[in-house]
């Protein structure tokens, strides 16, 4: 196997990477018939990489996933992580935002098992990613909170520094010129920057292009500086969007001829590079400035066309990779399944063997779990009296009472004078009584859990989901746990008391709830990135929580503080 290992790796380093490709797989398929998984993730890293760097992405995604999904299972959650990471650099990459927003998220979702201080690297550049990607989306607003997390998390102003850069290349996108072009000025100020060759021209141009757009007298000569300056360090894609952006200067001033050949020398750097969507972007130029543009026309259509399809098929391609990953998990749930079952099974035949020798200590725990049992019941049917009166409350808040203020709102609209100066007054008083009785019976109603709880749960929390607020939830792994009806409904409660508040108080953009399990103890875990309080022992709708999950044997605990966010974890067996 090492010797496998080892040839691969040489003739990569030979550039041979067909041979290269064929040693990998030799050495995936040997580990896979010994069950060996040290060797098996080797390869799929192996040929991720080489599958990579062949241009064949499709096939490198597909590796990286399976890599993934081995690390999962091995428990190695930063690895996995990190496989994530290359996969979203790689949907990039194909034009296929979307995916590669999905990819990042559920990448930041392992990051919220772990703890905050292992995961700051990985964060850091998912945000960074998120905002990049949104941006290319046009979703604008998205992309400034992705970035303002990453700022959060940074205590490198060259880090900082790149990152202001993208904030300011939004604003650049939204028209906010101004802005853009105070933020940029500082960005230049910072010593450590002037080391920074790339970012330092990245930097330079982007003020200048953001100056053009407000007319400076000086933009023209900064546009230029900032070319020549990447040509001095052999910066070729920086002298393409220098080049793109002197092209867009001269055509906004009627200067045609002199944008034609700027034009013409981007071409000749996308030419260079090879790159498709370079090409597509100085075609349409090209075809605007040239007396005869008939040419670069037919390879403008023919290459548009051609990145069409590649996105469609990336999409598909990535569906298909989807839908196969979760058909592996279902396997292995349903295998973990029979696999426990046939352990049972071997374990009450062993427990009849020794039936004779046992059954004075099974008559000492049966008794003691009689009375278990019955203390058990005991609090049920309490906890089950409770719900039974919240009902009784919710039904009689809304049938009479919610119903009594729309009565008495329909007669003061029918009854009292419009010219009456407290008639709109009252009105008011009256909605707002009418939507707080409403929410009192929608908060103490019945619940109806259905097949799956994991799916309730969904349908609350998503409830919260908005413009506003971002809810990022792993919940669904709870179906997979026999939970007791009264069970349930208090950690339902809980969950739906967290959301309230979240709402009322904590101005949060972000929101995750993670679901863990470990043996017969289950934690849901809620993170927001919201202001925070140093009050909240004095919030009643939370000490309700706190009492409920208390009242099923569990416990719920947070910790907050002023401009901290919120955090909280709900435990209990099952």
């Amino acid at each position: 196997m090492t010797i496998l290992s080892k040839k691969s790796t040489r003739l990569i380093k030979l550039k041979k990477l067909d041979s290269a490709i064929f040693y990998a797989n030799e050495l995936l398929d040997k580990s896979i018939f010994i069950k060996d998984t040290f060797h098996q993730l080797k390869s799929y890293n192996k040929l991720a990489k080489y599958h990579r760097a062949n241009n064949e992405y499709f096939k490198s995604v597909n590796f990286y996933n399976k890599s993934k999904e081995l690390n999962l299972l091995l428990g190695d959650t930063i690895k996995a992580i990190n496989k994530l990471r290359f996969i979203e650099s790689i949907q990039k990459q194909l034009g296929d935002f979307n995916s590669s927003e999905n990819t990042a998220i559920e990448a930041l979702q392992l990051c919220d098992v772990l703890d905050d201080s292992i995961t700051i690297k990985q964060k850091l550049s998912l945000y960074n990613h998120l905002g990049i990607v949104t941006k290319d989306q046009y979703n604008f607003s998205d992309a400034k909170n992705w970035y303002t997390n990453a700022l959060k998390l940074s205590n490198d102003s060259l880090k900082i520094a790149a990152i202001k850069n993208n904030i300011a290349l939004v604003d650049i996108k939204q028209e906010k010129f101004s802005s853009a072009i105070n933020s940029l000025d500082l960005i230049l100020k910072n010593t450590r920057f002037e080391k920074q060759s790339k970012q330092k021209a990245r930097v330079m141009d982007n003020l200048a292009y953001a100056k053009s757009k407000l007319n400076y007298y000086e933009a023209e000569k900064e546009l230029k500086i900032a070319l020549e300056f990447r040509k001095k360090i052999n910066d070729v894609k920086g002298q393409f969007a220098s080049n793109i952006h002197l092209i867009q200067y001269y055509i906004n001033r009627d200067q045609n001829q002199k944008a034609l050949q700027y034009a013409k020398d981007a071409y000749e750097i996308a030419l260079l590079t090879n790159s498709v969507i370079s090409k597509i972007e100085v075609l349409s130029y090209l075809i605007r400035l040239e007396d005869n543009p008939k040419t670069f026309a037919i390879e403008y259509y023919k290459l548009t066309d051609s990145v069409k399809i590649a996105r469609l098929q990336a999409k598909n391609q990535f569906a298909k990779i989807k839908y196969e990953t979760d058909n592996l998990r279902e396997a292995k749930i349903v295998l973990e399944k029979e696999t426990a079952q046939k352990d049972l099974k071997l374990s009450q035949e062993a427990s009849k063997r020794n039936f004779l020798i046992l059954i004075t200590s099974i008559l000492v725990i049966g008794v003691v779990m009689i009375i278990i049992n019955w203390r058990q019941r005991i609090k049920i049917a309490s906890f089950n009296a409770t719900i039974k009166t919240e009902n009784r409350i919710s039904k009689k808040v809304h049938d009479e009472m919610a119903n009594d203020i729309s009565d008495i709102k329909t007669l003061v609209k029918n009854h009292i004078s419009s010219t009456n100066p407290a008639k709109k007054q009252l009105i008011n008083m009256l909605n707002t009584s009418y939507i707080s009785a409403r929410d009192i019976a929608t908060e103490t109603g019945g619940i109806v859990f259905g097949d799956s709880f994991g799916k309730t749960l969904k349908n609350l929390l998503m409830q919260h989901n908005d413009d506003n607020v971002k809810i990022i939830t792993t919940i669904n792994g709870i179906d997979h746990v026999t939970i007791e009806e009264y069970k349930k409904n208090a950690i339902y409660r809980a969950l739906q008391e967290l959301m309230v508040n979240m709402n009322k108080h904590s101005q949060a953009t972000i929101v995750t709830i993670a679901y863990k399990k470990d043996g017969k103890h289950h934690e849901i875990r809620y993170t927001d990135n919201g202001i925070g309080t140093d009050t909240v022992q004095k919030n009643r709708g939370l000490q309700n929580a706190v009492t409920r999950m208390q009242d099923i044997g569990g416990s719920f605990n947070f910790e907050t503080s002023k401009g901290n966010g919120f955090k909280a974890s709900l435990k209990f067996k099952a």
